[in-house]
């Protein structure tokens, strides 16, 4: 689903951190669970991950395709196919939080309205709020927008999920939800990057991850599952 081939980015531009010559390879059904350097959380991964910036050197596929070498369209439509819970922003805050949840559902699929407004309802339940938020998503707390922004990532289904500390704000007690929805990922055949800074993550004998990695600086090293 995802592999990155000898990927470099140079640090800066918002990162704590770059990548140089980083490798990783994620099947179908398969968690990779990324341990961040501590007091330096933002990296490019994600961003490499899912099309959004192009290597300075190497490349990123998804599901066998360069992203640099899709169009435009093309890059949109295999985009639809994923997933990300973002490590800040992610969010338009010119709209509510209820209708950011359905954006890419109702963007890229014919479903009707009421029934992705039910899901993101329930996602929203699952993972401890109340019900749908309509608040904007600068009127919400913290660690509600860190629920709002995982139960938004499991609205539909996508081949890749890309989560940058997911749990970040609501650890521990966001955790069974969270595990639960990433196995139903992995269950469906999708390809699951999570990237945290929390030892308790890495440490959790329920992130069952088929490939463990971490890092140092730019250099991302995997270590035995």
């Amino acid at each position: 689903m995802l592999a990155l081939e000898e990927v470099s980015v140079p640090g800066g531009r918002g990162y704590d951190t770059g990548l140089s010559g980083a490798s990783l390879a994620v099947g179908a059904g398969e968690l990779a669970l990324v341990l961040l350097e501590d007091g330096r959380p933002r990296t490019p991964l994600a961003d490499v991950a899912s099309g959004l910036l192009a290597p300075e050197r190497g490349r990123a596929t998804f599901r066998g395709r360069d992203w640099t070498r899709m169009r435009p369209d093309e890059a949109c439509a295999a985009r639809a196919r994923t997933r990300r819970v973002f490590a800040a922003q992610g969010w338009g805050d010119g709209m509510g939080t209820d209708e950011n949840l359905a954006l890419l559902e109702a963007h890229h699929t014919r479903r009707p309205r009421a029934a992705i407004a039910d899901e993101a309802h329930d996602r929203c339940r699952a993972f401890g709020l109340p019900g749908l938020p309509l608040d904007r998503p600068s009127d919400l707390r913290e660690r509600d927008l860190r629920r709002a922004a995982c139960a938004r990532a499991f609205v539909g289904e996508a081949d890749l999920y890309a989560i940058e500390r997911p749990e970040l704000a609501n650890w521990p007690d966001l955790m069974p939800a969270l595990v639960a929805h990433v196995r139903g990922a992995l269950a469906r055949g999708a390809a699951v990057l999570w990237l945290t800074d929390e030892l308790g993550v890495w440490r959790d004998p329920g992130v069952r991850a088929a490939r463990r990695l971490r890092f140092s600086g730019p250099l991302l090293a995997e270590e035995a599952s």
